[in-house]
């Protein structure tokens, strides 16, 4: 199904940076063993499988997606395209005979596949208002095997906004909070051995007040920023929260009144424009001993050398620096004058992962001893805990 040139690439990288070998035996894959020297990988049986699915995109104020859909089968595909916002505007069926080029292309208000018209659903106009676009297939074959692929993209349709402030305005936010329900108690579980008892809290990029909130209740006297009046409303909801709409890339020192004691910066730094910038205002921010959490993208992940241009960290056109990495953040942290106290590699990011050669690989990480590798450095996120010196 897959070339063969893939599960190489694959299996010599892994050796080359885990100093092991891995045999995969077959490309729909799934971890079914392991033994002190290598990592089996075996055949996933199930009536639905993983549709294999390759894209890339581009937009200006038309937009274009080619999707690059593997393997060899014929039957009847179905897909439909929506907007958390707009909903599902197009939906279709079509028989179709793997592999096959699709390309979804916006011209002129109106949509195309392959060159011909595709109707909208629902009475919904072009162009969308929408940045997020969600597509989703699903293949029947001959032989009665079903095939399913979701894929999203922050992209951006027609006259949909731009700007930071505008993008994340409700729609962007769904299901955040059952989402993002764990982050602050991982993140205070991170800080436990650092945190004060009690003190001032701030929470950069603050969405709808969770970890607020969960400081609030431990004692903290806690506020946060965003650059969305949308979150920051329904942040201000929660007891004992207190948010405010700032653009950090933009605040100065006097934008806030007193220093912190503890600062979180959660998936934040990677969508700033000027991130040295920030990490200079964080350390004028905080108090003198005052610890500071910021958990981003890391760039020298393994992910990234293998997905390169596809890797998960480039699939969001509102980081504004997925560049950022370790080396980085810890050079640009103790420039501005902080002590790295702490700091861990973590994470697989399957955004944008289009076979199940890397879907095998992505539950292989997980599997002892390969964790090591993301311990080592290649993980594909980074938390970084500084403390600014007493003097």
């Amino acid at each position: 199904m897959f070339k063969r040139g893939m599960i190489d690439r694959a299996r010599r990288l892994l050796r080359k940076m885990a100093g092991r070998d891995f045999l995969i035996l077959n490309p729909d894959l799934i971890v079914s063993e392991k033994s002190d020297d290598s990592i089996f990988i075996t055949r996933k049986i199930n009536s639905t499988q993983y549709l294999p699915i390759k894209y890339n995109y581009h937009t200006d104020r038309k937009w274009r997606i080619t999707y690059e859909i593997r393997g060899t089968a014929k039957g009847t595909l179905s897909w439909e395209l929506s907007t958390p916002k707009d909903g599902v505007f197009c939906k279709t069926d079509v028989p179709v005979t793997l592999p096959l080029i699709l390309n979804i292309e916006l011209r002129d208000d109106r949509l195309y596949f392959n060159g011909k018209t595709l109707p909208t659903v629902g009475g919904i106009n072009l162009p969308l208002t929408a940045p997020l676009l969600s597509a989703q297939f699903s293949m029947t074959t001959d032989e009665g095997l079903t095939l399913r692929r979701r894929t999203a993209h922050r992209i951006q349709l027609g006259d949909a906004q731009t700007s930071d402030s505008d993008y994340y305005q409700g729609f962007v936010y769904e299901d955040y909070d059952s989402e993002a329900a764990t982050v602050p108690g991982e993140i205070f579980d991170s800080l436990l051995n650092y945190l004060p008892p009690s003190g001032r809290f701030l929470e950069i990029g603050c969405a709808t007040g969770l970890t607020v909130e969960y400081a609030a209740t431990r004692g903290f006297i806690a506020e946060g920023i965003d650059v969305s009046e949308w979150a920051v409303e329904q942040a201000n909801k929660r007891k004992g929260v207190r948010c405010r709409v700032l653009n950090f890339d933009e605040a100065t020192p006097k934008d806030f009144e007193e220093c912190y004691d503890v600062i979180v910066m959660h998936s934040v730094i990677e969508h700033l424009k000027h991130p040295e910038r920030a990490m200079k205002l964080l350390f004028d921010l905080c108090c003198p001993g005052g610890i500071v959490y910021i958990q981003t993208l890391n760039a020298n992940s393994l992910m990234h050398a293998v997905m390169k241009k596809d890797w998960g960290g480039y699939s969001d056109h509102t980081h504004e620096s997925p560049w950022i990495n370790s080396d980085w953040l810890d050079d640009a942290a103790r420039e501005a004058g902080f002590e790295a106290v702490s700091m861990r590699h973590y994470h697989l990011w399957n955004d944008n992962v289009h076979d199940d050669v890397w879907n095998a690989l992505n539950k292989a990480f997980r599997v002892f001893p390969l964790n090591v590798l993301l311990e080592d450095g290649y993980g594909d996120a980074v938390e970084l805990i500084l403390r600014r010196p007493v003097s």
